[in-house]
């Protein structure tokens, strides 16, 4: 019973010794509250108070989820303008471009041939992007995340997004219409709306890397 109890107390000890660390450490880095995820305000608090620390001291290590250079992890929680949003990869010739708000990577300059929407899947599986395979189709809501609804004129982009070549017309997403198999999503970059088409017409195509929704395949 003794034993147990020491065994107790020394795992709390320990927890508080590798906390009391990690504020410490986070307070030597000058990490400030606002590259944490925000959380309600609940002054006075102690449990917030420390969830709060831990969320500082993580978004420090991450790089909050795909804001740092060393992790692009998925999660869509962010809102950045196009300056500190989208990052042109020198280490792919500058031919592919880093979008911080999911961690997914674009061509810089999608290609400007019509195909359908077969032939569209397999050119993105094909695609060799700044010396790296690895490329498909985007799912719609990965597509649709380019969108700025609110741009001021075609195509409908963060205003200073650093891509060339976009069109104003139809980009084909990988994933197939569940009430119409024989038809795909795809989004309108002329006026942001989301639309079907039927898999043998022709539409443009955006290929992207990166981890995704793969079963849309």
């Amino acid at each position: 019973m003794r034993s147990n109890k020491r065994k107790w107390v020394s795992g709390v000890g320990v927890i508080v010794f590798v906390f009391g660390a990690l504020l410490l450490a986070s307070y030597g880095t000058g990490i400030t509250p606002s590259s944490a995820a925000p959380r309600p305000s609940n002054p006075g608090n102690p449990f917030r108070e420390i969830l709060d620390k831990l969320d500082e001291i993580l978004a420090a290590i991450t790089g909050g989820g795909g804001g740092g250079e060393g992790n692009h992890t998925l999660r869509w929680d962010r809102v950045l303008s196009a300056a500190d949003r989208f990052v042109v990869l020198a280490a792919f010739g500058n031919a592919a471009v880093l979008d911080k708000e999911t961690g997914l990577v674009w061509e810089q300059s999608p290609d400007t041939t019509t195909r359908s929407w077969n032939v569209a899947l397999q050119h993105c599986m094909d695609e060799n992007v700044g010396g790296r395979k690895g490329w498909r189709l985007p799912s719609i809501e990965e597509l649709a995340s380019l969108v700025d609804p609110n741009a001021a004129s075609a195509p409908f982009l963060p205003a200073g997004h650093p891509f060339t070549n976009v069109q104003s017309a139809g980009y084909w997403s990988a994933t197939t219409i569940v009430a119409n198999p024989s038809g795909a999503w795809n989004v309108d970059l002329g006026d942001g709306r989301v639309t079907g088409s039927g898999k043998t017409n022709t539409g443009l195509s955006w290929c992207v890397r990166g981890d995704g929704p793969l079963s849309v395949y």
